[in-house]
């Protein structure tokens, strides 16, 4: 099944770009209905990554070398906050394990005082809206 982008454009996206994009409404919905906290203060210690592109490896390198976890992947950092700044997506396999990692990392900053902030970049906006032009073949 192929979904158009908008009634105007005779371009079509994938089943999996309108899944994406369907499942971000969704989030968002449930989002707005939530307080957002966007100001935050007394923070002592800020790390941020981005551009990570699918390569779990490096990714894992960068905090490790940052002291955000230790060598079985788990957080380590207490009060810190770690923000990933977008792109974890397209020209490396391993998308789907940064993910899932940061996901988890996210429920072990939480309990130890600390909070990973994970925001969308271009690439993943440009997979929303079905440019996968950049993704890598092993991620399809």
């Amino acid at each position: 099944m192929l979904m158009p982008r908008s009634s105007k454009e005779s371009q079509w996206c994938s089943p999996l770009a309108f899944a994406f994009f369907a499942a971000i409404t969704l989030l968002s919905t449930d989002l707005f209905a939530q307080e957002i906290l966007d100001e935050w203060s007394d923070v002592d210690r800020i790390i941020a990554i981005g551009d990570v592109h699918g390569d779990y490896e490096s990714y894992i390198e960068v905090l490790r070398e940052a002291g955000v976890i230790n060598r079985r992947g788990k957080w380590i950092a207490g009060e810190t906050h770690f923000v990933q700044v977008g792109d974890v997506p397209d020209r490396g396999p391993g998308t789907d394990k940064i993910i899932k990692h940061l996901m988890k990392l996210e429920k072990q900053a939480d309990k130890a005082g600390g909070r990973v902030h994970a925001l969308i970049g271009n690439h993943e906006a440009m997979n929303i809206l079905g440019d996968l032009r950049y993704v890598h073949p092993g991620e399809y």
